[in-house]
């Protein structure tokens, strides 16, 4: 399907799930979808209705996502998190595959500014991009300080439990991936983060992707977070260290003369998001080291996952930041347990990208 045509049959389905849902009739753009930059999981699209009703005003994205338990989880908690008064678009329709477009979709309001990737003027990009790891610390920091309760309680009325968010939950994930995957893959990996597993603390929202893609800055500022698709009721270590891995081996394709300069530079933003983040909010860290090889592992399983002939799982493409970010998760994951993962051979019969940083 080509460009033109996807987003022509994107257009016909908005425009009748939008009317099914506010009776009216006779809608219309202002501007037709487009599909915006970014997504590896989800396929994202702006528009604009002419003269939209109440609730439908001003620029809007449609968030359309796999028919997945997970998508249909994140209906419910980018609802929750927004209701809250927190930094992130507010949602005007959700539904599931069933509600027209044979998948998930949210519609929200598209929030105002842009990412360091695309949407900010050249020059307020380079400085956002210089204050990004105080902006994640002061995102992380913001969103540590609202209460689960409100999400747990909206998840428990859809249907799931409050120990489906927790970190005991995606062990459990982890354990059903790897079953499926070739006999003996990996497995003492999970066996080293149950036997080594802390005694978890107090719990807070954690978005789990807190990197800086999915930051929209505003004037130097965070006018929002997006993608809540790796939400966990979890430690504010779960988080820290996810950002942590994400700044210090960002997942960006460079020559090889200059890898050793970024490394150095995601390592000094580390730092700089750790320590800013520690004059925010008290934090003494001691479980970051767990947390950081639960998520290498956890990224070199869904690499396998996508890797492995015999899953249904597609591959991915070379540029993946998954796929940017394997070698490093797995010396990362040995220097912290001294276990040796090795991944299978990469499928160059790529058949379309899978799954979100």
């Amino acid at each position: 399907m080509s460009v033109s045509s996807e987003s022509s049959d994107i257009a016909v389905t908005l425009l009748r799930v939008i009317e099914r849902r506010t009776g009216l009739s006779g809608l219309t753009f202002d501007r037709p979808p487009v599909r915006l930059a970014g997504g590896f999981w989800a396929d994202i699209f702006a528009f604009r209705l002419a003269d939209g009703p109440k609730g439908f005003e001003g620029d809007l994205v449609l968030r359309l996502m796999p028919a997945e338990e997970r998508a249909r989880r994140e209906l419910y908690i980018h609802a929750a998190i927004a209701a809250q008064g927190f930094a992130t678009p507010r949602v005007h329709l959700s539904g599931d595959e069933a509600a027209g477009f044979g998948r998930p979709f949210i519609i929200m309001d598209r929030a105002r500014g842009g990412s360091i990737t695309a949407g900010l003027p050249p020059r307020e990009r380079m400085a956002a991009i210089r204050q990004v790891p105080r902006l994640l610390a002061k995102t992380s920091a913001a969103l540590h300080t609202l209460h689960p309760e409100p999400v747990v309680s909206r998840l428990r009325e859809a249907g799931w439990s409050e120990q489906s968010l927790g970190v005991a939950a995606l062990l459990d994930e982890l354990a059903t991936t790897i079953e499926g995957l070739s006999p003996g893959w990996a497995p003492e990996g999970l066996c080293w983060l149950r036997q080594h597993k802390p005694t978890f603390g107090a719990t807070v929202p954690c978005h789990g992707d807190l990197h800086g893609f999915n930051l929209i800055i505003e004037h130097g500022e965070v006018s929002a977070l997006i993608d809540w698709t790796n939400f966990r009721i979890a430690e504010p270590a779960f988080d820290l260290a996810k950002t942590i891995l994400l700044l210090e081996d960002m997942p960006i394709e460079v020559p090889r003369l200059l890898r050793p300069m970024l490394k150095l530079i995601g390592r000094r933003a580390a730092q700089v998001f750790l320590a800013t983040y520690r004059e925010l909010t008290p934090f003494r860290g001691e479980q970051l080291s767990w947390y950081q090889a639960l998520h290498a592992y956890h990224l070199l399983v869904r690499v396998a996952d996508a890797r492995l002939p015999t899953t249904p799982t597609p591959s991915l493409e070379p540029s993946h930041p998954w796929e940017l970010s394997a070698a490093a998760s797995a010396a990362r994951f040995q220097r912290l347990t001294d276990i040796v993962v090795a991944l299978p051979p990469y499928r160059h019969e790529h058949r379309g990208a899978a799954g979100a940083v």
